[in-house]
């Protein structure tokens, strides 16, 4: 103890140091992966869409029935302004859909906009 009665802190050991080290450099490589704006329509689409729009944009056959404009290839939102409209539909929810604005950044909302447009285009015709 020092003469004020307070022990003085002891070194951290090297193992510990290096432990410490990386377990930061974990932390941060893998914020740096689920950070918004990065991911891909491929990992997107699956997690927060396919649920209910299907793999393939046809509408989970379930519900469609229920809610038909879950078929995103039958989907009239096309021409001008259709990016803006489904762009907010996705960031803002509409009926049972909820709104992706806080889990998802504007990049990754326009990425999806963009793929739900392609796949009303891609569908075959007199569907």
């Amino acid at each position: 103890m020092s003469r004020r009665g307070v022990r003085a802190a002891r070194p951290a050991s090297p193992l510990a140091l290096a432990f410490a080290l990386v377990l930061v450099l974990i932390l941060i490589s893998s914020a740096a992966c689920e950070r918004p704006g990065n991911r891909s329509v491929q990992e997107l689409y699956p997690k927060h869409c396919a649920r209910c729009h299907g793999a393939d944009g046809r509408g989970n056959p379930v519900q469609v029935g229920r809610y038909p404009n879950l078929d995103l290839t039958r989907s009239q939102a096309r021409g001008a302004g259709a990016r803006a409209f489904v762009y907010r539909r996705i960031a803002e929810g509409y009926g049972p859909m909820p709104g992706f604005s806080k889990k998802l950044s504007r990049q990754e909302i326009e990425r999806l906009a963009d793929y739900s447009l392609e796949l009303g285009a891609a569908a075959p015709a007199g569907r």
